[in-house]
C-alpha cells in the first residue's frame, strides 16, 4: 500500500491556511521537496508535506519574514548542519524579543500618561497633565 495522497483542498482543511497561501509557500520554496501532481496535474500532498507546512505556518504566526523562511527551508532541503538552521531560528528570536522590549516601553509610556489622567480627574480635572515629560526611546526603521 503505498502513501496517502490528498489534495490541496484538504491540505487547507487541515491546517487552516487557504489554497492560494499554499501555493505561495510553494512558489516560494517552503517546501522540503517538490510537490507531486496526479494524472491531470493537480498538486497532491503526503504527511509530511503536511506536517512540515504546519511548521512553516508557526514560523510565518511567529512574524519571521518569507525570505528567512526561505532561507530556512533551503537550509533544511540541503541538510545543512544544525548550527546553521539555529543560527536563522536563534536571529528571529532576538528580533522578537527586540520588538517585545520595545513594546513593553511603548506600554509603560500608556500606563504613566493614563495614570496622570485618572489623577487628574480624581482631582476635578485641574492642573496640567503634563508636568512630566516621559520620553521613550523608539528606534528608527
Amino acid at each position: 500500500m503505498g502513501v496517502e495522497r490528498i489534495g490541496i483542498g484538504e491540505v487547507s482543511r487541515r491546517t487552516g491556511l487557504s489554497v492560494h497561501t499554499i501555493r505561495l509557500y510553494e512558489d516560494e520554496g517552503f517546501f522540503l521537496g517538490a510537490i507531486e501532481r496526479d494524472g491531470l496535474g493537480r498538486r497532491t500532498y503526503d504527511a509530511d508535506d503536511v506536517d512540515w507546512l504546519e511548521k512553516v505556518a508557526l514560523l510565518r504566526e511567529a512574524d519571521m519574514p518569507v525570505a528567512r523562511i526561505a532561507e530556512y527551508a533551503q537550509l533544511a532541503r540541503a541538510g545543512a548542519p544544525d548550527a546553521e538552521r539555529l543560527a536563522v531560528l536563534v536571529e528571529h528570536r532576538q528580533r522578537l524579543a527586540d520588538d517585545l522590549e520595545l513594546t513593553r516601553r511603548r506600554l509603560a509610556l500608556m500606563d504613566e500618561k493614563i495614570d496622570r489622567y485618572r489623577a487628574r480627574l480624581e482631582q476635578g480635572g485641574s492642573g496640567p497633565p503634563w508636568r512630566e515629560v516621559v520620553r521613550v526611546a523608539v528606534p528608527k526603521p
